[in-house]
């Protein structure tokens, strides 16, 4: 029973499907969904020159139709509407297809009727679209393809010779004409002349190369006055320079004017700076609010100006106070070996003075002993394995006196 209620319901179904679609189908403009083969074909980039050929007055006809169709109503169809208007055609096309089959009309004929059918399909669609066709306009053979010339033999053999010949002929004039290696009518036939030939043209390279040196090498006069514009042109910074390597050179881009002056340098005055600032800014909330938030969204806009050209802001209090106490912690700690540097020169320098001056007094103090007589214990030391008592006299280490020479 059920089978049999969707049997009977299917072609409702299937006409409610349809009409859906054919609805969505029309919602989509003809000249989106059905082309035009005479538009692509002008489109085409071989057949470019297909619109500039046709007479201008045929242009204008044919373009005024087809405003004059694009605002008739009756023109105004949907895609359903088209499509079935085509496939009638289609469906009369081909019985007059098989009449023409059975009565053995001639290809000739058909091949018009044909032709007149294309075109009246085209031209409907065109005036829907509303686009001209100028593509018959220039020429009735291009309009016309299924006219097929008959067929003709290929030339004999002796005219391929002789277009062969005309062709080798007309490749040799060329090669004259641009002066090609080996076609020059004064080519040098003996070694002799090939030789002087090729000493002639280094020569003339020589000389070349020596006027270019001799160019090169030329000096500019000295100007007697100066030209201010040249003198200010060379003052300023040239682009410097990064090589990369032996191939590569990259150049910084030096942007001209006078540099702009950095602001404070020193942490303990930058800190100082913007406390400044930031009593101020609360000075001025308490008395006019409005020109605070004017002040604050200005100094808000220059430092993110700053940023974007990569300048580091440092308005971070806390941060600066850190930076401060750190450097001061490293200041101190280099003092202080400073002061330990200083200190140990002096100790050095001091000990150096003392001993100059015991040695000074030493030596003054021999000078006198010796004026008066007196011996004072040498400073020497013996060499040691020489400290014998026999040999030791004074501290001084003494030869052994020689034996006699008559004695044994």
């Amino acid at each position: 029973m059920v089978q049999t209620q969707l049997l009977d319901s299917l072609s409702d179904r299937i006409s409610a499907h349809s009409n859906t679609f054919d609805a969505l189908l029309n919602l989509i403009p003809i000249k989106f969904y059905i082309t035009d083969p005479s538009s692509a074909e002008n489109d085409s980039k071989y057949m470019h020159n297909k619109r500039k050929n046709a007479p201008k007055q045929a242009i204008k006809e044919a373009s005024k139709k087809a405003k004059k169709a694009k605002l008739d109503p009756s023109n105004q169809r949907t895609v359903s509407e088209i499509q079935k208007e085509q496939a009638e055609q289609r469906a009369v096309n081909g019985k007059n297809d098989k009449k023409s089959k059975t009565t053995k009309v001639q290809p000739v004929a058909a091949a018009d009727s044909d032709d007149d059918m294309d075109v009246d399909e085209t031209e409907q669609v065109k005036s829907i679209n509303g686009h001209a066709d100028f593509s018959g306009l220039a020429d009735d053979s291009v309009s016309q393809p299924q006219h097929t010339e008959p067929l003709q033999p290929m030339p004999p053999k002796n005219e391929i010779n002789e277009l062969k010949r005309k062709l080798h002929e007309r490749i040799v004039q060329q090669r004259i004409k641009r002066n090609a290696p080996g076609t020059g009518t004064n080519k040098a036939r003996s070694r002799e002349a090939i030789l002087a030939e090729r000493l002639k043209k280094k020569q003339d390279r020589k000389k070349a190369i020596k006027a270019q040196k001799e160019k090169g090498n030329k000096v500019a006069p000295e100007e007697l006055v100066k030209d201010p514009t040249k003198s200010a042109a060379r003052s300023g910074n040239a682009a410097d320079s990064v090589k990369m390597d032996g191939d590569l050179v990259f150049g910084k881009l030096s942007v001209g004017g006078t540099p702009k002056k950095k602001g404070a340098v020193d942490i303990k005055s930058q800190l100082k700076k913007i406390e400044t600032q930031q009593q101020k800014l609360d000075k001025l909330k308490s008395e006019d609010k409005e020109k605070a938030q004017s002040m604050q969204e200005k100094q808000d806009w220059q430092k993110a100006i700053a940023m974007a050209t990569g300048e580091k802001i440092k308005d971070d209090t806390t941060l600066l106070k850190k930076t401060i106490k750190r450097q001061e912690k490293i200041k101190s700690k280099s003092a202080q070996e400073w002061n330990k540097r200083e200190d140990k020169v002096k100790h050095d320098e001091q000990s150096k003075i003392k001993k100059r001056t015991e040695n000074l007094q030493k030596r003054i103090d021999s000078k006198k002993d010796k004026r008066s007589g007196k011996k004072g214990g040498s400073s020497k030391k013996a060499r040691p394995g020489f400290e014998g008592t026999n040999r030791i006299k004074g501290g001084k280490v003494t030869k052994p006196s020689p034996k006699p020479k008559g004695k044994k």
